[in-house]
């Protein structure tokens, strides 16, 4: 029913409460509908334009096409977890499979316009989780949520993709190559009728699925006016768990995120054990994932720059508080302070009650210590 002009999610709720059902609702007709649920008169005639008596069968052929098979609201296999979102769909497009009930899901979302480090922390986290057997749910955005996929890939977990666009519709998203893997690993669900683009708010309704097949919803790394944010409401609004990583202040892509944290909208995550434990989820490591995670870590303690490398190995060597530490260094309080600040929001470093740096964890793993 979404596929006609006019007939948007609340529209279409509003008028299967006055019908009482889809199959009421289409035997009005074009005009009915339209007197129904108050259409104008030029988005009557734009109804009545795309009227066809034959839209259900042209949509089921056209979504086949592409692999994808509908699921009806009071089907068996529609998700218990879509029931409790803002306007349930009444209908939704599905390629693969859907996560099941008890199945440990989690959703990961961050911006589009990623940094570098944002999208190899989101990588590596989400293979973490997978590593874990906790699959990844996300939208298939370049970006960070391209970055959650192919780190849950890697992980060997299955991930799901909710579009914003209808079975066969294009959108900027990760790349083809991306989209078919995640199918073949988890799968893709929309909304959205076959064909469909993608308009700025049909993102606001995506990210409310996201929310809701997610267990919990982590953010990586988000600007104020991120899309990711919606995600975060929506699972608020759930009463879900939500979990951010803290980013460098003076980066406007991680404004949002930092904002969450500082005004208690998520709770603060340092790697993916930091996640686990704060959602309670046994984990499935072994020596060897172990092993391979201290290896990437060691790697991206290598690829530190210069000073915040050598001011990392001054904390290693002995904790302490900030003059001290910068004195060691050789560097000014100035100086010092912006790098530890760096660190410590990197994970790589933490400060406790009295002012006194340690190591963190991710440092230790890199380092082999206990």
């Amino acid at each position: 029913m979404t596929a006609l002009p006019g007939l948007g999610p609340v529209r279409l709720d509003r008028l299967l409460k006055q019908v009482g059902s889809a199959e009421a609702g289409w035997e009005l007709g074009a005009a009915g509908i339209a007197r129904e649920v108050g259409l104008g008169p030029a988005e009557s005639a734009e109804l009545a334009a795309a009227w066809r008596p034959d839209l259900g069968r042209r949509m089921l052929e056209q979504a086949a096409r592409h692999g994808f098979r509908p699921i009806l609201r009071k089907a068996v296999d529609y998700p218990d977890a879509l029931l409790h979102v803002e306007l349930p769909p009444l209908l939704l497009w599905a390629a693969g499979r859907l996560p099941q009930k008890e199945e440990p899901v989690l959703a990961m979302v961050g911006t589009r316009r990623a940094t570098d480090s944002g999208r190899r922390l989101a990588r590596r986290v989400a293979e973490s989780l997978a590593a874990a057997g906790v699959g990844v749910v996300s939208g298939l955005a370049a970006g960070i949520d391209a970055a959650c996929h192919e780190g849950a890939l890697a992980g060997g977990a299955p991930t799901w993709g909710v579009l914003a666009t209808g079975p066969g519709g294009r959108y900027q998203h990760g790349g083809p190559a991306l989209l078919r893997r995640v199918r073949e690993s988890g799968g893709l669900l929309s909304e959205f009728p076959p064909g469909h683009e993608p308009r700025k708010h049909d993102f606001r309704w995506r990210n409310r699925l996201i929310a809701a097949l997610g267990w919990a919803t982590v953010v990586v790394e988000a600007p104020a006016e991120s899309g990711a944010l919606l995600t975060v409401r929506a699972a608020l609004e759930l009463e879900r768990t939500v979990l951010a990583f803290p980013g460098d202040p003076t980066r406007p892509e991680s404004l949002g995120s930092n904002r969450l944290l500082r005004d208690g909208g998520a709770r603060i995550v340092l790697d993916a054990e930091d996640v686990l434990a704060a959602l309670q989820l046994e984990t499935r490591w072994n020596r060897a994932s172990a092993a391979e995670e201290a290896a990437a870590l060691a790697r991206a303690l290598a690829n530190l720059p210069r000073a915040e490398r050598r001011m990392l190995e001054v904390v290693a060597a002995e904790s302490r508080a900030l003059s001290g530490l910068c004195e060691a260094a050789g560097v000014g309080v100035s100086t010092g302070s912006a790098l530890l600040l760096r660190l410590e929001l990197a994970g790589w470093i933490r400060r406790d009650a009295s002012g006194t740096y340690h190591l963190g964890g991710p440092a230790r793993k890199a380092l082999g210590l206990p």
